[in-house]
């Protein structure tokens, strides 16, 4: 049971880390073809053009 356990921590991990260093353009695919919604596939700051958590190049923050 013991070996069960840590395969299925050790499978998750391998997937975490694979989708994490995957390119954002497979992850969206990957996101869409799932069905896992529209921010799944977004893995930090500007990877999408819509989002406004940062200003624009030039305008600085208050």
């Amino acid at each position: 049971m013991q070996q069960v356990v840590v395969a299925l921590i050790v499978a998750v991990a391998a997937l975490y880390a694979l989708w994490h260093f995957m390119p954002a353009r497979w992850r969206k695919s990957v996101a869409a073809r799932l069905g896992l919604g529209a921010g799944a596939g977004q893995g930090g700051c500007h990877d999408c053009g819509d989002c406004t958590a940062c200003p624009p190049p030039g305008v600085k923050k208050k």
